[in-house]
Parts: structure tokens; sequence; C-alpha cells
């Protein structure tokens, strides 16, 4: 995702109203915000689908880590060593448990 410099795509509401379709074009097009602003100020911020899929993923992976991280600071964690033996078992006769 590219960095965002607030000095690039700052529109003022008015302007958006009467050209929206032009901004959700370049939105799409440069995947770059675009600020909208009310009375100078920030009032929203535009992003293409596929900036927002980007933020959306990234904060759900953020919320695994989190919580893995979480589990391994309450002692709720698996040896390494017994993960690998339960998947070497994976489609055979003699597959294991999982380990708890």
């Amino acid at each position: 995702m590219n960095e965002v410099r607030l000095t690039d795509g700052v529109v003022p509401l008015a302007a958006f109203k009467t050209q929206a379709s032009r901004f959700l074009r370049q939105a799409a097009e440069t995947e770059r915000p675009i600020v909208i602003t009310l009375n100078g100020r920030a009032a929203g911020v535009l992003i293409s689908p596929a900036v927002y899929e980007e933020l959306r993923r990234d904060r759900d992976l953020f919320e695994m880590v989190a919580k893995g991280v979480e589990s391994l600071d309450a002692g709720k964690f698996v040896e390494q060593e017994a993960v690998e033996a339960w998947l070497s078992t994976w489609g055979t006769d003699a597959e294991i448990p999982r380990p708890e």
C-alpha cells in the first residue's frame, strides 16, 4: 500500500459532490486515498475497494497474531515436536490425535 501524503488528494466536500465519479476512478486507478474535507478539516477518506480489502486482511492478520501472543503469554501452546509428529502421521493408517 502506498504511503499517505495528506498534501496529495485533499478535496473539499463541494468538489467531491460535483465530481464524485472522477474521484472514485482516481482512487481506484492510483490506489491512493483521497481526503475529503468539510470546513477545511478532514471529514472522510475515500479508498479503492482493493485498498480496503488490503486493510481488512492486514487487520485480520494483526488480530490473529495478537490472539496467538495472548495464548502464548497464558501458557497455551503446543511444542513444535508434538505438532511435527502429528503432521507426519496425516493420511496414514497410524494417524495420531491432534496434540492439545
